[in-house]
Formats: structure tokens, sequence, C-alpha cells
């Protein structure tokens, strides 16, 4: 049960109970609601699942891919706002992005190969370049885009910095990253 809560997760959240009288913010799905959701805000970077739910009132309901809703008559939404295929679904709230810190990137099969670095970024101060193929940082794989942008917001925060390791050419080389300290 989500009960007067405000949940912000960079990742799914599920709840097999009620949702009441909270605001659920979250980058990936909501899967859930069984019992219901009654005076909720939930503001959704994925899909929203409630065809599970009772009942659904009183609810502003805002995902940025498909909202599914229950068919049974006696569940459908009252006195609800409902938004499928929102652009910024979660505004006002915002997750860390790499773009934030001056970074694209693409997935390729051994590394992430940087696709464009913004100058006077963390990433643009370090001496990254695009054409990077970026294999580790702070001596573990480097992963898929979405786990590596998680690695850096988690070296922003715990350390204020990383070590990445960068294939360019024929050469391996080893750029510390600075992270600013927030304002």
């Amino acid at each position: 049960m989500i009960r007067r809560a405000f949940v912000a997760c960079d990742g799914e959240v599920g709840s097999t109970f009620s949702t009441t009288v909270s605001v659920v913010v979250c980058r990936g799905n909501f899967r859930g609601a069984g019992a219901g959701v009654a005076s909720v805000v939930l503001l959704v970077e994925g899909d929203i699942d409630l065809t599970q739910a009772q009942t659904i009132r009183d609810s502003l309901i805002r995902a940025s891919g498909e909202i599914r809703l229950p068919k049974a008559k006696d569940a459908q939404p009252l006195n609800c706002k409902i938004e499928a295929q929102a652009k910024n679904a979660t505004a006002p709230y915002k997750f860390f992005d790499l773009a934030d810190v001056g970074l694209s990137l693409a997935d390729e099969k051994q590394a992430r190969v940087v696709t464009a670095v913004k100058a006077e970024t963390p990433f643009g101060n370090c001496g990254l370049a695009k054409g990077d193929l970026i294999r580790a940082i702070d001596d573990a794989p480097a992963g898929r885009s979405e786990e590596f942008r998680k690695k850096v917001r988690r070296a922003m925060v715990r350390q204020g910095d990383c070590l990445l390791t960068v294939v360019r050419g024929d050469k391996t080389l080893d750029l510390p990253v600075f992270f600013p300290l927030p304002k």
C-alpha cells in the first residue's frame, strides 16, 4: 500500500494494494493498485497499468507511454485527469540524464560510443571526445547506456567524481571526471 507518501523512483514502481493520497513520480513503469487509486498524482516516464484497480477516483494520471485501465464499468475513473503519451510526463520533476552533464552516447556491443560531448561540462572538461569508446567507469564495466547513466549519477552523488576507461583509436586512456558541487 502506498498511502500519504511522496515516492520518486528512478525505475519501476509496483503496488498490489491501494495507492491513496500520494504523489508517485517514476522513470519506469507503474503497475498495480489492486484495490484502487484515490486522490493520487501519478507521473510516469513509461506505461501505467491499472487494469486490476477496483476504483480510480480524484486523481491526476499522466504517462509518457500507455495507460491501461480496467474494463469493468464499475471500476472506470471518476473525477480524474488522465493523459497518455504526454511529453514531460513527470514535470515538474526531472530525473538525471547524461545530457545534464554534457554527454550523449550510443550502445555498441562492447562499449558505449560517445556521440556528443558539450564543452565546459564535466565530460567536456575531462578530455572525452566524440567517437571515444567508454569501456568502464570506476573499474567496473560501463554496461548499457541506462546502466552507465545510473553509475554516473551514483558517482556524482557519492564521491563527486569518477574514472572512465576509454578506448581512442589504438590507445586506452583513463580519464578522471570531476562533477561540480551542488549550488
